[in-house]
Order: structure tokens, then C-alpha cells, then sequence
């Protein structure tokens, strides 16, 4: 009978000792989750706030939006923005290397992601910014104003030509901006004889698609060498 009733007694202690951490634990509890709902609260309403400010500074500046209207009302895309038909267009080209995400040496292909600069004029996007509340820069959809066609010749994927279609800059002087993002895979051809103590130089071609070089004059503006070693 006393080890019966010592047994009940350990159990019985047993829960006690379960319903006391279980009490303890609650209030713990109960505040960690009133806290990750306010953590929740502020994330949203930052990333709302984020998402909100771009929209705001296009939407709501009335003299940007007048500039946008005037200067894209009746601009042609289609043509090349020269005051006469035989004056040469010259656009400044660079690239900026974000990644070599991979060397082929099999199939001699290299794969990078690169930011494509690209910087030329454009004489019918110019205007004064006293007459404008003073905005003197202006970022519009790259597909509103008139382009560049430069391709990568010596492409491995047929993929000739930048995709992703980012915002351009425009500034009052005419001066045009726009740095698209671009994953290419061109040929390059790999030497690994002396390896481990080889480099390897990879060119990558651009140039116009459809201009020849008395209508777009394309010049480089700081390419870097990229040297590969093991």
C-alpha cells in the first residue's frame, strides 16, 4: 500500500511540476507572439512604404509629369535622333562585370552577367529645368524612347540582345542613360595547355544590329580585362 501510494504521489508530482512550466510558460509565450505580430506590422508597412515611394516621386511631382507629357507627346521611337540624316550618332558603351557564373571548356563558352552601359545624346529630349520646377533628370520606361540596337556578335546561345527592359535616364542636357542587366554566353576560346599557370583572355563583340558605322559611331568606355587563372 505504501509503495501504491508513493507511486500515485510521484505521478501526481510528476503533473504537477508540468501544469506549473505549462502556467510559467504561457505569459512567455503570449508576449513572443504579440511581438512577432508587431514585427509583422512594421515589415509590411515599410515594404508598403518602399513600394508606395516610387510611385509617389512619379505620380506626385506635377512638373515631371508635365515634362514627361511634353517631351514624349510626339517623339518617334522609331527614328534616330539626329538633326540631319547624315550626321553620325556616337554612343558610348561599357560593361560592368557582376559575375562569371560559368567557363565551358568542353564547348569553349563562357557565361556572365554583366551590366550593359550604354550613354548617347539625344537632341529631342532636352529642356530647361527653370521651366520645369527645376527636375533636371528624368527616369522613363526604356521602351518609350529610342535605342541603340547593340547585339553581342559572338553569341553561343543565339540570345542576341538584352531582355530584361530597364527604366532609362534622361538628363536636361539630352544626355541619355540606360545600364541594363544581361546574362550572356559568347565563344571563347580556352587554352589550357599550361595549365595550372595559363590565362585566358575572352573577348566579347558588340555593335549595331542595323547601323552601319557612318549613321551609330559605337565607342567603348572603360571595359575591363577579366583574367581567369586557377
Amino acid at each position: 500500500m505504501c509503495g501504491h501510494r508513493r507511486r500515485r504521489r510521484c505521478e501526481t508530482a510528476s503533473g504537477t511540476r508540468g501544469d506549473k512550466d505549462d502556467r510559467a510558460g504561457f505569459p512567455s509565450n503570449y508576449r513572443l507572439e504579440k511581438i512577432m505580430k508587431i514585427l509583422c506590422a512594421v515589415f509590411a508597412a515599410v515594404i508598403v512604404g518602399q513600394l508606395a515611394m516610387p510611385y509617389a516621386s512619379v505620380y506626385g511631382s506635377a512638373d515631371a509629369k508635365r515634362l514627361y507629357d511634353d517631351l514624349l507627346s510626339n517623339y518617334n521611337r522609331l527614328i534616330r535622333p539626329v538633326g540631319n540624316n547624315s550626321d553620325r550618332l556616337t554612343v558610348k558603351m561599357g560593361l560592368k562585370l557582376s559575375q562569371i557564373i560559368e567557363v565551358n571548356l568542353r564547348n569553349q563558352i563562357m557565361t556572365t552577367n554583366v551590366w550593359v552601359e550604354q550613354e548617347w545624346n539625344d537632341y529631342k529630349l532636352k529642356w530647361n529645368p527653370e521651366d520645369y520646377g527645376g527636375v533636371d533628370t528624368l527616369h522613363v520606361p526604356s521602351e518609350h524612347i529610342w535605342l541603340p540596337d547593340i547585339v553581342l556578335y559572338n553569341n553561343a546561345d543565339g540570345n542576341y540582345e538584352v531582355t530584361i527592359m530597364t527604366k532609362a535616364i534622361l538628363h536636361y542636357t539630352g544626355k541619355v542613360v540606360w545600364k541594363p542587366p544581361a546574362i550572356y554566353k559568347s565563344f571563347c576560346e580556352i587554352n589550357v595547355e599550361y595549365f595550372p599557370f595559363d590565362e585566358q583572355t575572352c573577348s566579347m563583340k558588340f555593335g549595331s544590329w542595323t547601323y552601319d558605322g557612318y549613321m551609330v559611331r559605337n565607342c567603348t568606355n572603360d571595359i575591363g580585362r577579366v583574367v581567369l587563372s586557377a
